[in-house]
């Protein structure tokens, strides 16, 4: 077989192998998330690159108060213009020593103090133009 062929194959397989040990980890560590959250609406799970994080999207109002009571802290607020919703990142909860489970929660209700303004910002752009064809992009 071409050796350079051989490298990229073996990269490939090594690649997938990374991948699979993450989502074995990733699935271990879930294990260790508190039953509440178990039970949850959970949307997706990932491991940070070191893994040390435990990357949780979850969804729900209900979520977010349910992970607040088990002491999940740093929530951070945010908008989604695009869908008009709620959202909260970056809350975290010790899962057992050296590991942190992280929390960006969907669908949340307007949080205190937060009020959307409509903001108009002018974008200037360059574009070509054939003129044979009056084609732009």
């Amino acid at each position: 077989m071409n050796e350079e062929l051989l490298k990229k194959a073996n990269f490939s397989i090594k690649t997938r192998v990374d991948w699979l040990q993450q989502a074995i980890t990733a699935q271990i560590l879930a294990n260790f998330l508190p039953e509440k959250v178990q039970d949850l609406k959970i949307t997706g799970i990932d491991l940070s690159s070191d893994g040390t994080k435990l990357y949780v999207d979850i969804s729900g109002q209900d979520a977010f108060e349910t992970l607040k009571e088990l002491g999940a802290t740093g929530f951070k607020p945010h908008y989604s213009g695009w869908t008009k919703d709620w959202y909260f990142t970056d809350g975290t909860l010790d899962l057992v020593p050296g590991y942190t489970a992280v929390f960006k929660v969907y669908h949340t209700d307007k949080p205190p103090r937060c009020h959307i303004e409509t903001k108009t910002h002018t974008i200037t752009e360059e574009v070509a133009v054939c003129e044979d064809t009056g084609n732009e992009f």
